[in-house]
């Protein structure tokens, strides 16, 4: 287009400006309902108190950052999360599946960061993770009963059982991303 409103534009520019063909994804996502995200913030995962926190204040990320599930979950540290006296604020991703490039998540609403009523990081930092944190927590955000950094298989077994109760076998724990890219998508388009 720059080239064309300058008038520079030939058969030449033709093969050395080339875009990728445009992959069109025939897949239909399947997204939960609201009512059953609600579900899935409230779910029993387990029954020591502190481990449901955990997974609840996990599933809560996972569907209000749209974070690539496990992967930036589990690798978020405590100092990711900046939250300001007004309860403001953001997390910042290191995207791995990227060579280790940072974004910044500006939540849409204040109390999905901080509110101390929602599973929010910031309830969970506040009121949960020093109950268990010890020498070998280190920086990490979430952290197992024993301590120790949240690893993949721990919340995917424990999530995705009781979310496919809740909302059906279609679920993975990338879903969780999906909801708000298909939020954002169709709030684009209107």
């Amino acid at each position: 287009m720059f080239l064309r409103a300058f008038g520079q534009y030939s058969d030449e520019w033709k093969i050395l400006c080339k875009t990728p063909p445009v992959e069109i994804n025939e897949d239909n996502i399947e997204v939960p309902f609201p009512n059953e995200v609600n579900q899935l913030y409230k779910a029993n995962y387990s029954n020591n108190r502190y481990e449901n926190v955990l997974f609840q204040s996990v599933v809560f990320i996972g569907f209000n950052f749209g974070m690539r599930p496990p992967s930036e979950i589990i690798n978020l540290n405590v100092d990711d999360v900046k939250i300001n006296k007004d309860g403001t604020g953001y997390i910042k991703v290191t995207e791995q599946k990227k060579r280790n490039k940072t974004r910044i998540i500006i939540p849409f609403n204040k109390s999905a960061l901080s509110s101390n009523v929602f599973k929010s990081p910031g309830n969970y930092i506040k009121n949960w993770r020093w109950k268990v944190e010890n020498e070998k927590s280190g920086d990490a955000l979430f952290l197992q009963p024993n301590g120790r950094r949240i690893t993949e298989k721990y919340i995917r077994s424990h999530i995705v059982p009781m979310a496919k109760k809740i909302v059906g076998d279609y679920f993975h724990l990338y879903t969780m991303r999906h909801l708000l890219q298909h939020i954002s998508m169709n709030t684009q388009r209107i």
